[in-house]
């Protein structure tokens, strides 16, 4: 009985040091894994890291070269950087308008970007601001979304801002909406009715306006009859009311205003073509009404508010601030029609020095 009692106790001992020998490998084993898994994730993650910075560095010296030359149309070969490479293709969309597709690679891993970049043409069409119901070249603000509207749903006006928007409230309406930056919507209106507005590409036009006074003279030249000219002295503020309006009602005329500190329009009924030009101040109160086109473009313009009545068409083409628009605007085909033949198609230069606009970037793959 000792003797089988002696052998017992040293197959469990055996057993007990191979059962505990089992256990530490699985513990050595599972901490080798994880080790090397850790190692392979930082690893990989590093390759990540650098084939995005090797794709942004891509799509910089595609942009680089845009810059320099506006013609450019490229389509590199892999180009070695350090442990990665990277390559790029850039191509037209419009003459405006360019794709580049940029590409970094590291070891296994690749990361490839989308961006589309665009230029002001030299000249600008007026008549392309026609489709649009509120243009802006620039960051906005609007008060209230729903206050712009449309006469006519099967035409409808476009909404497009070449820089950021910010919506402060917002009803029930169905605007599309064109912009290149964020929209920004206040706390209280992020509601429902912001999805019954479509946004969409119209090939949004940029303007960096070099000088106005061509179409100015054009418009002179052409219309001597309907052209009404007010120059205000510098540092002065000028009110635009019935009294000091040189226009009569119903009568399709242009105004244009310029120069000066600021101008404020209120309590008239305008129709036609009016245009501010080269103001730091522009405000358009509650009591004004303008059935027509509205133009703002200067440079020197800092300030824009608009709080009255339109019908037709706002166009702000150039600035130096974030414009406001606070008022009511329907926008109606109809009206514009009375003012098209206003419109020049190659009278207003745009600056020949300008930086390239990025209207999109993404990852693609």
């Amino acid at each position: 009985m000792k003797k089988y009692l002696h052998k017992n106790k040293g197959f469990t001992t055996i057993l007990f040091t191979i059962i505990v020998m089992f256990l530490v490998s699985i513990v050595v084993f599972s901490f080798l894994f994880l080790c090397v898994y850790e190692y392979r994730s930082i690893s990989n993650y590093s390759h990540y890291e650098q084939a995005y910075y090797l794709a942004l560095g891509a799509q910089e010296e595609a942009k680089a070269k845009l810059s320099s030359n506006w013609n450019t149309t490229t389509d590199t070969s892999w180009i070695p950087l350090g442990t990665g490479e990277y390559q790029y293709k850039i191509t037209v969309l419009s003459p405006t308008r360019k794709k580049i597709i940029s590409q970094g690679r590291a070891t296994t891993i690749s990361r490839k970007f989308e961006c589309i970049v665009q230029i002001p043409l030299a000249i600008t069409d007026l008549h392309y601001f026609t489709n649009y119901s509120l243009y802006c070249n620039g960051d906005l603000k609007i008060q209230n979304l729903g206050e712009i509207a449309q006469k006519d749903s099967k035409t409808p006006g476009i909404i497009g801002v070449t820089g950021n928007l910010l919506v402060n409230s917002i009803t029930r309406g169905s605007s599309p909406m064109d912009v290149v930056g964020n929209i920004s919507l206040n706390q209280t209106s992020k509601n429902n009715y912001f999805e019954m507005y479509p946004l969409i590409d119209s090939n949004l036009p940029l303007c960096e306006i070099a000088d106005g006074s061509s179409y100015i003279t054009w418009l002179a030249d052409k219309y001597p009859d309907k052209i009404h000219y007010i120059e205000i002295e510098s540092n002065k503020e000028f009110i635009l009311d019935e009294t000091t309006n040189p226009t009569e009602e119903g009568v399709w005329d242009i105004c244009i205003v310029k120069g000066g500190e600021s101008l404020h329009v209120k309590d008239l009924h305008f129709d036609g073509l009016f245009i501010a030009e080269n103001m730091k101040k522009i405000q358009i109160e509650d009591s004004a009404t303008i059935e027509g086109m509205t133009m703002v473009f200067g440079a020197k313009t800092d300030c824009v508010n608009i709080h009255g009545n339109i019908v037709g068409n706002v166009s702000i083409l150039s600035m130096s601030c974030v414009a406001n628009f606070s008022g009511r605007l329907v926008y109606d085909q109809e009206i514009l029609g009375n003012i098209m033949s206003f419109l020049s198609y190659n009278e207003v230069n745009n600056s020949t020095t300008y930086d390239l606009t990025m209207i999109k970037w993404n990852e693609v793959e």
